[in-house]
């Protein structure tokens, strides 16, 4: 049975925004499996992604956006929780209001349930607080984390899983984005504090194939890669596809203007080697003022064209072993068109 506890008027989230999601709580209340439910800013899909693989029994997986938690009386048996960070000020008003309606992923859950959580991140550490089950952080150095070893020139590097001083699994091969071997992680903490072996969930993350529109490489011409990351729709995420990809960088950023703030975005991009920004979208004046703030020398407002039309654009400026990324930042609808014009190049 899902978690609730009857004081449901009290609860901290119904607080911020009391209007349940119908079709979410019915889901909640007929479930006759264990919920697994992934809550956070960024990661959720991937890491629901990595634990089908990892074929955890009769499990549900469900990918939690913070609409779906608004106002609910319940929570998952296993609540997962990634980095949180402000999403959707218009609908949330204030970053308080977006926290209290996550922590219902947590707030209702009972004695026998679990957390998984994003050690990294205090509010993740004050939203586990918040449950009356068994606590997991990941990473942990006393407990699941990542080990380098093979320091010196002449020796291999390995990665090794680690559970305190033990060695679970080699995962030098696993070819992940450094956000992804952070959801590896997570997803791993959650397979073993369920009991799952962990030689066989790493082995099933041998079989994890990317997500469309996330951080995808469309194409390479001329040696220029083109990557879709469509998906991308908070500006934390775009500074984790900006940080994945190691070569100077064209970055088509902007969509969808629901308030959000780029101004970490814009001071950081010439640290993170981008070599120039085309703006896109509702967002293009605005950002465009905040890359002036930041001194950032090269940015062009595309706001009336096409994508089409800006994905031509980036190809004059892109040099030879140059990535030319979308990574909105906003929410967007221009995987398509993106995909589409680079394969027409």
């Amino acid at each position: 049975m899902v978690g609730r506890r009857e004081d449901a008027a009290a609860s901290v989230g119904a607080g911020a925004n009391p209007v349940v999601n119908p079709a979410v709580r019915q889901f909640f209340a007929a479930a006759t499996h264990p919920i697994i439910g992934i809550a956070g800013t960024v990661g959720k899909r991937t890491i629901a992604e990595m634990l089908k693989l990892m074929k955890l029994g009769d499990y549900v997986i469900y990918p939690m956006q913070a609409r779906d938690l608004r106002g609910l009386d319940m929570s998952p048996q296993v609540a997962v929780l990634n980095t949180i960070d402000i999403e959707n000020p218009v609908e949330y008003g204030e970053f308080k209001d977006y926290y209290n309606v996550l922590e219902n992923v947590t707030h209702w859950q009972r004695e026998n349930d679990l957390t998984v959580y994003d050690a990294r991140d205090e509010e993740c550490f004050r939203m586990a607080a918040e449950s009356k089950g068994r606590k997991v952080a990941v990473p942990n150095n006393d407990g699941l984390h990542l080990e380098f070893t093979g320091d010196s020139i002449t020796e291999e590097k390995k990665i090794w899983l680690v559970d305190d001083m033990e060695k679970l699994a080699e995962v030098t091969d696993l070819r992940l984005y450094p956000h992804e071997w952070h959801n590896a992680l997570m997803a791993l903490g959650v397979a073993r504090a369920l009991g799952m072996d962990m030689e066989k969930a790493v082995e099933s993350l041998r079989e994890y194939k990317r997500l469309p529109e996330h951080l995808q490489l469309v194409r390479t011409v001329d040696d220029e890669d083109f990557y879709n990351d469509a998906a991308s729709v908070v500006p934390m995420a775009t500074m984790a596809a900006l940080r994945a990809i190691m070569k100077p960088k064209i970055l088509l950023v902007g969509g969808q203007e629901v308030g959000l703030d780029y101004t970490l975005l814009a001071s950081k991009c010439q640290e993170l080697g981008v070599k120039r920004v085309m703006l896109l979208g509702e967002t293009a004046k605005r950002l465009q003022q905040e890359f002036l703030v930041a001194r950032f020398p090269n940015v062009e407002n595309l706001a009336t064209s096409t994508v089409g039309d800006v994905v031509r654009a980036m190809t004059i400026y892109a040099e030879t072993g140059d990535a030319v990324i979308l990574s909105p930042g906003a929410p967007n609808s221009w995987g398509g068109e993106f995909t589409e014009a680079v394969n027409s190049l």
